[in-house]
């Protein structure tokens, strides 16, 4: 039996085959060749697999393992396991890059399969906004967890490789056409929790009808199970509603996420008011936001935000104290509860400051999708943009 097997769900996950064929996984396990990338990329594949063969136990070019696990995680069974050194890459901290990894590194190095690959896919490097990092592709190639784990006990446990495809690409050509429909794929594909589970899938039509389809996007705020308070409110806040829970869903950043208090602990309506977009709003609609806005919360020496990030997310300082550093190395201190924590924390897009907490903070982290399906007025076609007043902070 093939590693793929054993797995519960690989429906839109990139791989590679053995002789080089660029593809997708459909229903059924059953792999899908992409002839046009393919073509494209055939010469980048076949380099990967063969500096892959050369030295796989020692191999630069893996980003982790995907494997069954004996013991259910909260996710389930399947589980991606990181390398040990991408770890260090997407959760940096301070000392010798050989250290042992710390707690909250060992923590993060297992994911569920979407999520490690979310993670991989968004990730960038701070003077590359703009370039890819990975571009992890699935190879069955035989391997087994005691190969890449070697103090891994019992029987052999079978593991689908994730082979980075991006060094067999320069530096510079890394947003060419076809590298970056990759990448637009697997966006697409993994990220959307909507197209991946179990349905229909073809890869011409890029369709995946869900059997629960008809049932809406449940799982979104999943914090939230309580009946919804805005029944009174007009139909029009439901239809927005709903495209905000599978907006935010696409966008979401490990960088902030890992701070999300847990169990979740939504945020009180009349906290809400302190601030200025808020004040204006009805009881039922802030009741409403103040159900779907979790808190996060994060210790002294956090990053919480980098300067060129392009995202459609909105941070409210509640408690505690950040610094915003802008590109000339200028600084403002901001403070929860403060005149200038009134407003989002550098609103503007791309950020104009890398913002990190100079003491223990909590925050709210909302979407913008959630903001308009609150903020805008039943039957208005006004934009997110103009509804909103930020501050030059």
């Amino acid at each position: 039996m093939t590693a793929v097997q054993t797995l519960s769900n690989v429906v839109g996950l990139y791989a590679v085959t053995e002789d080089g064929v660029l593809g997708v996984y459909g229903q059924d396990k059953e792999f899908i060749a992409d002839r046009e990338l393919t073509e494209a990329l055939g010469a980048q594949v076949r380099q990967l697999l063969a500096s892959h063969r050369a030295d796989a136990h020692d191999d630069k070019h893996r980003l982790g393992v995907i494997y069954r696990a004996s013991e259910k995680r909260p996710w389930g069974s399947d589980t991606f396991l990181l390398e040990q050194s991408v770890v260090r890459e997407v959760y940096p901290v301070s000392g010798p890059p050989t250290r042992e990894l710390t707690a909250f590194q060992k923590k993060n190095r297992e994911k569920s399969i979407y999520r490690a690959l979310e993670l991989l896919i968004e990730y960038r490097y701070e003077r590359l906004p703009d370039e890819p990092v990975y571009c992890p592709l699935l190879y069955d190639g035989g391997a087994f967890l005691q190969d890449c784990q070697p103090e891994t006990e019992g029987a052999p446990i079978p593991v689908i490789e994730v082979l980075n495809l991006m060094p067999m690409i320069p530096l510079g050509h890394r947003n060419a056409p076809a590298v970056a429909k990759l990448m637009s794929r697997m966006h697409q594909l993994i990220v959307r929790k909507d197209m991946r589970r179990a349905g229909v899938f073809t890869l011409t039509e890029r369709d995946y009808v869900t059997r629960d389809q008809a049932a809406g996007s449940a799982e979104f705020f999943d914090a939230d199970k309580r009946h919804e308070r805005h029944q009174t409110l007009e139909v029009g806040i439901r239809e927005r509603l709903l495209t905000a829970q599978q907006m935010q869903q696409v966008d979401r950043f490990d960088q902030v996420e890992q701070w999300l208090e847990r169990p979740h602990r939504p945020a009180d309506a009349a906290l809400l008011r302190t601030f200025t977009q808020f004040r204006d709003l009805d009881n039922d609609r802030l009741t409403l936001l103040a159900e779907k806005a979790l808190i996060y919360t994060a210790p002294g020496g956090a990053r919480l935000l980098n300067i060129g990030m392009k995202d459609a997310w909105n941070m409210y300082l509640l408690e505690g104290t950040v610094t915003l550093e802008a590109a000339d190395g200028g600084t403002l201190l901001v403070t929860g509860g403060g005149e200038k924590a009134a407003s989002p924390v550098s609103f503007l897009k791309p950020r104009k400051y890398t913002v990190t907490s100079v003491t223990p903070v909590s925050f709210l982290w909302i979407h913008d999708a959630l903001l308009e399906a609150v903020l805008t007025p039943s039957g208005s076609q006004m934009r997110l943009a103009p509804a909103l007043k930020p501050s030059r902070s």
